[in-house]
C-alpha cells in the first residue's frame, strides 16, 4: 500500500480507529520530524485495511509535523530576520545569524536602546539607536530601554580604566556575569493582534504580532548583575554608605550585605558608614565599616546608622565626598531620598568627579514606582496581618463587635489592601486613592449598620492617608510638611473610631469598638525571610552596578529580575493603587464586598476619578 505524507495525521484527528505500523521510507520533499521510535498513528473513516503486523495504538504525546526538507529561506517562512542596532560597545543587542526555527513571516520588532558608555552617547540621544537594517519597516511592538548614566558619560579615560572583574566567579571562566545588552521587560503582559495570528503544531507553539498593553513601546531595563569588565581598582575603591528617611525592616541586612560583598568578593579595603542620614556627611562623624563589626546586625530590625529626614544639602555633602575620596555611594530611602540622590548625581557630574552613586528602595508603603516592590513591604504586610486577626477575634467574640485597625499608607493604600487580602477577614479597606463619605446615603456608617445587622460584626482597615478632608475639616487643621517634604497628617482612625461610636449612641445601639493602631510596629521589626533574601540581592545588585561604572540608577526587582531604574523614573513621584482599572482593588473588592461609598459631598461614587489615579502605575 502507497502512503504519501497526508496520510499520517495526529491520533487527535483519528474519529474511529487508531492503528500504528513502522514508518515507510519517504521519497518525496517532505519528511516526518518525530523523535526515535517513529511510529505514526493512522486514522480511518471507514474500517481499517488489515496491516500486519496490526494492534492498537498508543496515542502519541504531541501531535504530527510536517516539514519540509531544504534550507530556510524568508518565502517559507523558516528564516526569521531580526533588526540590528549600530555597532556599539555595550550594544543592547547584537546581530543576529544563523539557523532559526521555522516561523512564519512577520515585521520583525525594532528596538530602540540606549547605551551605556561615551562611545554610544550620541547614538544614544533621546533613547533612540537607529536600526541599520534598512529592510525592516514599521513594527508592532518597539521595546525602548531605559537607559542608565556611566562613568565613561562625564569622565575621560585616564580616571576611568576598566579592569578584569576580580570577583570569584572570574575563576569559573565567566560563569554567572551578566552580558552586556541583556534587558528586562517590564510589561510582560501583551495583547495579540488577531489579524496576524498564525498557529503552528508541536513544539513551535503559536506565534503572533503583538502590541504593547498600555498602547505605547514596551520599556525595558538593564539587568543587573556582575559584569566581565569593571571600572574601578578594588583597592582604590573607597565606599560610603548612608541610610535616609523612614526606616524599614532589612536595612541592617543591606548594611551588611553590602559590606560583604565589597570586602570579600571584591576585595575593597575602604567602607564608611554615614550616621544619621544625609547630615551626616557634613554633621557627624563617619564610621568604618568592617565584616566583623556587622557581622550580626541583620538580626535586628531599624538601621545601624540611624536615619533622619531632611539635612540634605547637595554643595555640604559632595564637597564631603570629595574631600574623603569616596568614589562609590550606597544610599538606602524612598523616593525623596532618590530625589536627594539624583540632585547629588547632577553635581557630580557637574564637577566631573569619578563617583559612582545607586540607590536601594526602601520604603515600607512599595509607593516606588516602575519596581515590583520595595524591602520592608512583605514584612510590613506580615505584621499588619496579624493587627487585622486581632481585630477581627475582637469583633468576633463580641454583639456587635466593630475591629478598626490604621495602618501605615500615606499616598498609597497597598499594605492596607494587602494585608486584608491576606487575612481574608476585612469587610471594608479604606485608602487615599478613594475619597469616601462617613455620614449619609452611601456612606461608611450606613455600610457599617448594615453589617452588623446581617453578620453581627465588621472589620474595618483604612490606611493613614484615608480620609483626610474629614480631618481636616473637622479639626480646622492647616496641612504642613516634614522635613522631608511629606505633608503632615491628622490621625483618621481616631476620627472614625469617635463617628461610630457618636452615630449608633445616637441610635440606642449597643456596640463594642476596638481600635488597633500598630502603625510603626509594622517597620521596627526585624525583616522577614523574603524582604532578607530581597535585601541581599539588591546589595549584591547595587555593588556590581557600580563596580560596572554604572550611575544615577535604583536598583530593584522588575518581574522578578533586578534592574537598574534611571533615577529620573522614580524621583518624586509615586506609585499608587489604580482603583480605576487595576486587578488589584477589583481582587479586593471581591474579597470584602464592600460596596462604592459615596463621595465626600454626597455624590455617588465614579470609578476611576481618584485625584491620584493620573499617576498609577499597572496593578497585577
Amino acid at each position: 500500500m502507497a502512503l504519501s505524507g497526508s496520510d499520517y495525521l495526529p491520533a487527535s484527528r483519528a474519529s474511529r480507529g487508531q492503528w500504528w505500523c513502522p514508518a515507510p521510507p519517504l521519497t518525496s520533499a517532505w519528511s516526518v520530524q518525530r523523535p526515535p521510535p517513529r511510529r505514526l498513528v493512522m486514522a480511518f473513516a471507514s474500517p481499517p485495511p488489515v496491516l500486519s503486523p496490526c494492534r492498537p495504538a498508543r496515542p502519541p504525546r504531541r501531535p504530527l509535523r510536517l516539514r519540509r526538507n531544504g534550507p530556510p529561506s524568508v518565502a517559507d517562512g523558516r528564516l526569521r530576520r531580526l533588526s540590528s542596532l549600530a555597532s556599539t560597545a555595550g550594544s543592547p543587542l547584537r546581530q543576529a545569524g544563523g539557523w532559526r526555527p521555522p516561523l512564519p513571516p512577520y515585521a520583525a520588532p525594532r528596538m530602540d536602546a540606549a547605551v551605556p558608555g561615551a562611545a554610544a552617547a550620541a547614538a544614544a540621544a533621546n533613547d533612540d539607536v537607529a536600526s541599520n537594517d534598512a529592510s525592516v519597516t514599521d513594527s508592532v511592538l518597539r521595546v525602548r530601554v531605559r537607559r542608565v548614566g556611566h562613568l565613561t558619560d562625564y569622565c575621560d579615560g585616564a580616571m576611568v580604566k576598566q579592569h578584569p572583574n576580580p570577583i570569584r566567579r572570574a575563576m569559573a571562566d565567566g560563569f554567572g556575569f551578566v552580558p552586556e545588552g541583556e534587558v528586562v521587560l517590564k510589561n510582560v503582559a501583551l495583547r495579540a493582534d488577531a489579524s496576524g495570528t498564525a498557529a503552528l503544531d508541536g513544539d513551535a507553539g503559536l506565534e503572533f504580532q503583538a502590541v504593547c498593553r498600555t498602547g505605547q513601546d514596551a520599556p525595558a531595563y538593564i539587568r543587573a548583575g556582575p559584569r566581565e569588565t569593571v571600572y574601578f581598582e578594588p583597592r582604590a575603591v573607597r565606599a560610603a554608605i548612608v541610610t535616609c528617611g523612614g526606616i524599614a525592616p532589612g536595612l541592617n541586612t543591606v548594611i551588611r550585605a553590602i559590606v560583604l560583598t565589597l570586602t570579600r568578593e571584591y576585595g575593597v579595603e575602604t567602607v564608611f558608614g554615614i550616621q544619621s542620614g544625609y547630615r551626616g556627611f557634613y554633621a557627624k562623624n563617619w564610621l568604618a565599616l568592617t565584616p566583623e563589626l556587622v557581622e550580626n546586625i541583620h538580626k535586628d530590625g531599624g538601621t545601624f546608622l540611624g536615619s533622619s529626614r531632611g539635612g540634605h544639602d547637595t554643595t555640604r555633602i559632595v564637597d564631603a565626598l570629595e574631600t574623603r575620596g569616596i568614589n562609590q555611594l550606597y544610599v538606602c530611602g524612598g523616593d525623596g531620598t532618590v530625589a536627594g540622590a539624583m540632585a547629588l548625581q547632577e553635581e557630580i557630574i557637574k564637577r566631573r568627579l569619578p563617583i559612582a552613586l545607586c540607590t536601594l528602595p526602601k520604603t515600607v508603603d512599595d509607593d516606588l514606582c516602575v519596581i515590583d516592590k520595595s524591602f520592608g513591604f512583605e514584612t510590613a504586610v506580615g505584621e499588619a496581618q496579624h493587627a487585622i486577626n486581632a481585630a477581627a477575634r475582637e469583633a468576633r467574640d463580641f454583639p456587635n463587635g466593630i475591629g478598626l485597625v490604621k495602618l501605615m499608607g500615606r499616598n498609597s493604600g497597598f499594605i492596607a489592601v494587602h494585608a486584608a487580602l491576606a487575612s481574608g477577614e476585612a469587610d471594608c479597606v479604606l485608602i487615599p486613592e478613594v475619597p469616601f463619605a462617613i455620614s449619609g446615603p452611601g456612606g461608611l456608617l450606613e455600610y457599617i449598620e448594615r453589617q452588623l445587622a446581617e453578620r453581627g460584626k465588621v472589620v474595618i482597615v483604612v490606611a493613614e492617608g484615608a480620609g483626610q478632608e474629614h480631618v481636616a475639616d473637622a479639626v480646622g487643621a492647616r496641612r504642613s510638611r516634614d522635613a522631608s517634604g511629606n505633608k503632615l497628617l491628622s490621625d483618621i482612625g481616631l476620627r472614625l473610631l469617635n463617628d461610630i461610636k457618636a452615630h449608633f449612641a445616637v441610635a440606642g445601639t449597643e456596640v463594642s469598638c476596638k481600635f488597633i493602631d500598630p502603625t510603626y510596629m509594622v517597620r521596627s521589626c526585624p525583616p522577614c525571610a523574603g524582604d532578607s533574601l530581597l535585601c541581599t540581592l539588591l546589595a549584591h545588585s547595587a555593588v556590581h552596578g557600580l563596580f560596572g561604572g554604572h550611575s544615577g540608577f535604583m536598583v530593584g526587582p522588575v518581574n522578578g529580575v533586578n534592574v537598574y531604574v534611571p533615577f529620573q523614573e522614580v524621583a518624586g513621584k509615586k506609585k499608587v493603587v489604580d482603583v480605576a482599572r487595576g486587578r488589584l482593588w477589583l481582587r479586593l473588592l471581591s474579597s470584602t464586598g464592600q460596596p462604592d461609598f459615596a463621595l465626600p459631598n454626597g455624590q455617588p461614587a465614579q470609578r476611576g476619578s481618584s485625584a491620584v489615579s493620573s499617576v498609577s502605575t499597572d496593578s497585577l
